[in-house]
């Protein structure tokens, strides 16, 4: 669709723009990308805790349901599990949740980034693609004991040629 001074122009088979130019017809500003504004660092932390907070409601679900599914009293488990054990068993489920989770729901965008109003893109404003975003999310779990360093020098939008922008 392309405008003619003062009536509308419905193209099926859309010229080139040389073309519809010498016919007196304006292109300007037909197909090109919108420059997006990448999302402050606040606001991803936000949505990264949303997220985390998701994940860790299904861990406590899944360890609930593992433990009702087996008919055995929760004061028997915590008897006989220490507390690292139990913490070895409920890390190993988020560890797991955490990157298909953010691997898989990167790719149409997290709970936490839609209620940020964020959007996960590759550095060409093109959508994300899988190894984007398990590159991502694998970045991101290793960082978090490196308290979130390589996360703050942007290493996973680096490494992955991602980026995360306001919608």
């Amino acid at each position: 669709l392309v405008r003619e001074k003062s009536r509308e122009i419905r193209i099926d088979n859309p010229l080139p723009a040389k073309s519809l130019a010498t016919k007196g017809i304006s292109t300007k500003g037909k197909n090109k990308k919108k420059k997006s504004k990448v999302a402050s660092a606040e606001i991803q932390a936000i949505a990264y805790l949303l997220d985390c907070a998701l994940i860790a409601l299904m861990v406590m679900v899944t360890t609930g349901l593992l433990v009702a599914a087996a008919g055995i009293n929760y004061q028997v488990i915590l008897n006989l599990a220490t507390p690292i054990e139990l913490g070895v068993f409920c890390g190993t489920f988020f560890v797991l949740y955490y990157l298909l989770y953010f691997s898989l729901l990167d790719l149409f965008g997290t709970p936490g980034k839609g209620l940020m109003g964020l959007e996960l893109v590759g550095v060409r404003n093109s959508d994300p693609t899988l190894k984007m975003t398990a590159v991502r999310s694998l970045i991101t779990l290793f960082s978090i004991p490196l308290f979130f360093l390589p996360n703050l020098l942007d290493f996973q939008g680096k490494l992955s040629d991602s980026k995360v922008i306001k919608r």
